[in-house]
């Protein structure tokens, strides 16, 4: 098994990624520490690891954030709050609900219902 070239690189890729990502924000930690999320999808934290995976993607306050068949909402009620303010959410799925957009004081709220 050869691991010589292939492994360093692996590891320096691995190494500046991890520098490029950005610092978990206070924006951030109140979004997955807000009291109005729903204690079972709090529960799912500690296995999905909210904080990490949002700096691993390098989600920003600022950005526009496309969410495909948002299910049970887990990510919907972290990224609605954190991108409030600044930013936009998009909640896409494949029935009447069609796309929603998140706002202040409204988790989610009808933009348009897709045909």
């Amino acid at each position: 098994m050869r691991s010589g070239p292939a492994l360093l690189a692996l590891l320096l890729t691995a190494g500046s990624v991890a520098a490029a990502r950005p610092a978990s924000s206070p924006a951030l930690m109140a979004a997955v520490k807000a009291s109005t999320r729903s204690p079972a999808n709090v529960a799912r934290d500690r296995y999905r690891h909210p904080v990490e995976t949002l700096r691993f993607f390098g989600v920003k306050p600022t950005d526009t954030v496309v969410e495909i068949w948002p299910s049970g909402g887990w990510y919907t009620e972290i990224l609605g709050p954190y991108l409030a303010a600044h930013g936009t959410l998009y909640a896409a799925g494949p029935d009447d609900k069609g796309l929603l957009r998140s706002r202040p004081n409204s988790p989610q709220r009808r933009l348009r219902t897709a045909p």
